[in-house]
């Protein structure tokens, strides 16, 4: 099964490399946010929804790491129109967003100018709990409705003889994959980590496929093997994805995937990203959820 895409975008996407994140690596995690809050019932992001994910990047002695704390402000926005400020107004940025977008980032899912977005702040910390600041960011609610966790379902269910509706299925799971990436993209201190995860992580496609795709002549592609994926015993599920361009294999990453409900719907039920170079796999990024915190009532 493929999702493909053409052009110079999914080449900029972040793989997100294979490691074990050690919570003693992270010391302020705790003093930012501890405990994992059950799920809902609403695949709807809820204003006050919290997750804090512990970030890595390895090469050898070289080491990247932070903490991304995302909490949704507000998840009834509506396009072309101005954002007022959240009840405390911005916090710790000088640049936040004005007006609600008229076009979506992810067309294939929205299908047109999406009617209801979500505003999430990311704030970064280094791993001993120092703050780094913080961002905002607009993301369309549908974009988190299903994630990984539905492709999964969708796919192991079925007898494999519908490739268009697992295709669908697929493209809205990265969706909701990209949808984080945006997350993490928002915020000048998280950011390093998917210039990281392309450099560390993914094979160069070499500069004649790099053209290519500027041109659009080269065919970049998701890829989910029914076989690779496995359902474990809370529930959730390993997916290992592919992703090649002109057929060649540049990376393999697994998601693990919970239900995308909140307060995991902010994250489309992303709960852990781990691969690693396939030719070095001490080349690595993983990213892993520390601590979730639902909306209160």
């Amino acid at each position: 099964m493929r999702h493909d895409w053409i052009g110079a975008l999914a080449l900029a996407l972040p793989i997100i490399a294979r490691a074990n994140v050690s919570l003693q690596d992270f010391p302020g995690a705790a003093a930012i946010l501890s405990g994992l809050a059950s799920p809902g019932e609403s695949t709807l992001p809820q204003p006050g929804d919290r997750l804090l994910f512990a970030m890595e990047s390895l090469d050898g002695g070289d080491v990247f790491r932070r903490l991304l704390l995302v909490e949704v402000v507000a998840n009834d926005l509506r396009p072309r129109r101005p954002i007022e400020a959240p009840e405390g107004g911005w916090v710790d940025t000088e640049d936040p967003p004005r007006r609600v977008p008229d076009s979506s980032p992810f067309p294939w899912i929205t299908k047109g100018v999406p009617d209801r977005w979500a505003m999430v702040r990311v704030r970064g910390f280094e791993a001993d709990g120092r703050a780094l600041g913080a961002a905002y960011c607009l993301i369309p609610t549908v974009v988190f409705e299903r994630g990984f966790h539905g492709m999964a379902e969708i796919v192991t269910t079925g007898d494999g003889s519908n490739d268009e509706r697992n295709k669908e299925a697929l493209g809205r799971a990265m969706g909701g994959l990209m949808a984080f990436a945006e997350l993490v993209a928002s915020n000048p201190q998280t950011r390093p980590l998917l210039k990281l995860a392309r450099k560390r992580v993914m094979r160069s496609p070499g500069a004649g496929t790099k053209i290519k795709a500027l041109l659009g002549k080269v065919n970049l592609a998701f890829s989910v093997d029914p076989e690779r994926i496995r359902r474990l015993d809370d529930g959730s599920y390993d997916v290992e994805v592919g992703f090649s361009a002109a057929d060649k294999l540049l990376s393999t990453f697994v998601i693990t995937a919970a239900p995308s409900r909140a307060p995991l719907a902010i994250s489309a039920g992303i709960v852990r990203i781990e691969s690693a170079n396939l030719d070095d796999p001490k080349r690595t990024v993983s990213v892993r959820l520390l601590g979730s915190a639902k909306a209160k009532p």
